[in-house]
């Protein structure tokens, strides 16, 4: 269930809100955003706005109202389903104004105090501003929250995991784990350049970077390239070494179903459409028991040994996500597959 009172979607900069006509009057409460909003009416009759000292105000279709950064309002029911476009004049947050924001939603508590539903705005606006300048998927994602934690320094900040994670209905522990991997990475990352500068002297970087003699400042992403290299040179792991030797064929595939899996199949179609044949999918609901192979663990592995090459958006009629095409290795021999992500949920293909 969401934790407010509408359904919400993203469209380049927009965002696209929907309050239901059955939403509870008591949810439509007042509150208050830490950034200018434009917001442009798309359908609704009868809603109304109400801004702080002044009347309400019904909302007209296509008429578009100016709401100032910090100033409390409230919307009031109307007939039918409300439809609002939002723009917003970005602000950009440092890490002691995220700290400030996350003291002040737990209101001086070290979790979120019983009955409260009152999460920081502005801290998740600025979360999801920076999954769309990153051109992650989706933000209900583990790993792309702990990159955001990561980045902005606050890996040790567990109320702002919580409320971040009860938020967009992950999982702390699945965060924290998230966290450390990538500080790990970050540490492998720092001993290979230490240790191993001469020999990627030269090495073309994403941006187009060289890396040098002296030590230069890279991204997460530049240092994850630096270690599936060097782990490539190095050792050419395959996806299942760490499972002791189950290869793709020992898992659970099944092929899709017309009327269950149109979904699915659709997505196969669309890649197709790219060259990618598949006909077996896989994923956190497959019939592991039977294969003998820890579901987590396979998938996990399956991740972690998985090299992009190519990505395919996709949307069907109740769900939009991308394909993402690459390949794995398997007993050192590459083998193509790809994986259907839909906000987080992933599905493998081949």
């Amino acid at each position: 269930m969401s934790r407010f009172p509408f359904n919400q979607k993203r469209r380049g900069a927009t965002l696209i809100r929907e309050f239901s006509a059955h939403v509870p009057s008591s949810e439509l409460v007042w509150h208050r955003d830490r950034a200018d909003r434009h917001v442009t009416v798309r359908s609704g009759a009868g809603w109304q706005l109400q801004i702080e000292n002044s009347l309400p105000k019904t909302l007209s279709l296509g008429e578009t109202y100016f709401i100032p950064k910090y100033t409390y309002h409230r919307l009031l029911k109307g007939a039918g389903n409300l439809i609002v476009e939002i723009e917003e004049n970005k602000m950009k947050i440092t890490k002691s104004q995220l700290r400030q924001i996350v003291r002040e939603a737990f209101g001086g508590h070290s979790s979120p105090p019983r009955g409260v539903g009152g999460i920081s705005q502005a801290l998740i606006d600025d979360y999801n501003s920076w999954v769309h300048k990153r051109k992650h998927i989706t933000p209900a994602s583990s790993s792309v929250m702990a990159s955001y934690f990561v980045e902005h320094g606050m890996e040790d900040d567990h109320d702002a995991h919580e409320i971040m994670s009860s938020h967009f209905g992950l999982s702390h522990d699945d965060v924290m784990r998230d966290i450390n991997l990538q500080l790990a990475d970050q540490k492998a990352a720092e001993e290979i350049l230490a240790t191993r500068m001469g020999s990627y002297k030269g090495t073309v970087l994403p941006g187009g970077k060289r890396i040098g003699e002296s030590a230069m400042k890279i991204t997460k992403s530049q240092l994850r390239r630096i270690i599936r290299e060097e782990l490539i040179r190095e050792s050419a792991l395959n996806w299942n070494q760490s499972l002791g030797g189950p290869g793709l064929s020992d898992l659970p595939w099944a092929y899709a179903d017309g009327s269950s899996d149109a979904n699915i199949l659709a997505a196969m179609t669309k890649a197709a459409e790219q060259g990618f044949n598949a006909s077996q999918f896989l994923n956190e609901d497959s019939d592991f028991d039977m294969s003998g192979v820890d579901g987590y663990d396979a998938l996990r592995a399956l991740d972690a040994g998985f090299v992009e090459q190519e990505q395919i958006p996709y949307e069907t009629a109740d769900e939009s996500g991308v394909i993402r095409i690459g390949t794995v290795k398997e007993y050192g021999i590459t083998e193509n597959i790809g994986v259907i992500d839909v906000m987080g949920y992933q599905t493998w293909i081949r």
